[in-house]
């Protein structure tokens, strides 16, 4: 189970666990703990969050204890499960907290994960995320509240309480819908207007709806801001490591979120590296800061980080004119390295969104001097650029409305275009291609090949 759950291909790695499975069964062998975890770990792994489940139900039926560690393995079947992985999530969080496990730092990025890759699934199950976060008593009232079939004494407590009555500190709003007015205010008493659902007992009494869209941003609202988030891990006695602020940084995306994060890390002494800060560049590239992207080299200089050539790359998605381009390409020379294929394609993948013909040939005639390889995808973006831009001078010369450069380059006569077609056509004749091919075809026998010409596997 330990070599389907590593498996490169998640799919052959779920058949053979399946296989493995159903011998076990048919043999009517009884696994152990130790077993039963590894199952876990296997099918949760290679995407059957169903079957993962169903062991943990037997392991409980044969009374084995449950530990950290099946939780975690349950929620890296979560990740598997891009549609509705984080509602699993947040309701394996739930039952965890609920059984008194105190979560460690690997299920806090596990499930950090979640929210930033996995969706919450249906809208209508939805409000099962709050009413899995309550205590058991208040279960039945919140559903209440929720579905609007609050009984007399129900409202008038209710009622009590959205005037501000002495039992509750916290307006009755609903979740997420306030106006800055109203959050600031709450903040300014010192009350958190988000409750966080990886506490162990949220604040949700006082909620009355739960409406959000399916982005990482909004779900990471469910866990809370960057201070909750923190000091619920430390509640907990969990510190918060690089990578904990590294998948936080990627979920959240903010301008406030990066300075919160930076912030804490400065905080817990922990100093961002090489890794953080090409994260830090992607991050603002993603959000379109591209200024602070590119004036990323200048803050990790003030901190004495040391660049790589994955930075320059990440600094190249952030380049939108041509003077940005080529002060990158002056930097790696100066840091006494090439330009790749992969900074190459992110610079003429920038101009070609910009439709600036120029550039575009000028970035191709780098590649040839330099001799660097083309691959495929490059080709690819190449082929959809000419096509396009094709398009365009057609709609242009039939009167259709096209962009500001290519209105220019009519003007011009399409003298740059025609530049283009040339440099374009003697490039593809002249590049290489470099495709990676499948690291396992080497370990490929005679009876793997009869096979996977037959379509089996």
């Amino acid at each position: 189970f330990f070599a389907c759950t590593n498996h490169h291909d998640r799919g052959y790695g779920l058949l053979k666990a399946t296989r493995l499975l159903n011998s076990i069964r048919e043999s009517h062998f009884n696994p152990n703990r130790v077993l039963y975890n590894s199952m876990v770990q296997a099918f949760g792994r290679c995407g059957d969050l169903t079957t993962a489940l169903n062991l943990v139900d037997e392991m409980s039926k044969f009374k084995f204890p449950l530990t950290n560690e099946s939780y975690s393995f349950l929620l890296q079947g979560c990740l598997s499960d891009k549609t509705s992985g984080f509602r699993h999530a947040i309701i394996i969080w739930r039952n965890m907290r609920r059984k008194g496990f105190v979560p460690n730092a690997f299920n806090y990025n596990l499930i950090f994960r979640v929210a930033k890759e996995c969706g919450i699934g249906d809208p209508k199950l939805l409000q099962d995320l709050l009413l899995e976060s309550v205590r058991k008593d208040d279960r039945n009232y919140l559903e209440a509240r929720i579905t609007g079939n609050l009984s007399h004494q129900q409202k008038d407590e209710t009622n009590l309480l959205s005037q501000g009555g002495s039992d509750s500190n916290v307006p009755a709003l609903k979740w997420w819908e306030m106006d800055i007015k109203q959050m600031e205010m709450m903040e300014e008493s010192g009350v958190s207007p988000k409750p966080s659902l990886l506490e162990p007992h949220p604040s949700l009494m006082q909620v009355l709806e739960l409406k959000l869209n399916d982005t990482a941003k909004d779900r990471m609202m469910l866990l809370g801001d960057v201070k909750q988030i923190i000091d619920c891990m430390k509640s907990d006695g969990v510190d918060p490591d690089i990578r904990t602020f590294s998948i936080l940084l990627t979920a959240m995306n903010t301008s406030e979120a990066e300075a919160a994060i930076l912030s804490a890390m400065e905080e817990a002494k922990l100093q961002p590296d090489t890794a953080f800060y090409n994260q830090i560049i992607k991050s603002r590239f993603y959000r379109g800061d591209l200024a602070a992207g590119i004036n990323s080299l200048v803050e990790m200089n003030e901190h004495g980080v040391t660049p790589d050539i994955l930075t320059f790359g990440c600094i190249a998605l952030c380049c939108n004119t041509r003077k940005e381009g080529l002060d990158l390409l002056r930097s790696i020379h100066e840091f006494g390295a090439r330009p790749n294929r992969e900074i190459m394609s992110s610079l003429i993948t920038g101009a070609m969104r910009k439709l600036h013909l120029a550039n575009v040939i000028l970035y191709l005639e780098i590649m040839e001097n330099e001799g660097i390889t083309a691959d495929k995808r490059l080709i690819a973006k190449m082929e959809n650029f000419n096509s396009t831009y094709r398009k365009l001078i057609w709609d242009k010369d039939h009167g259709r409305k096209v962009p500001y450069l290519v209105n220019q380059e009519s003007k011009d006569n399409y003298t740059n275009w025609r530049k283009f077609e040339k440099k374009y056509k003697t490039w593809l004749e002249g590049v290489s291609f470099d495709d990676v091919e499948d690291p396992t075809l080497q370990y490929r026998t005679t009876r793997d090949i009869q096979r996977a010409e037959k379509g089996l596997r």
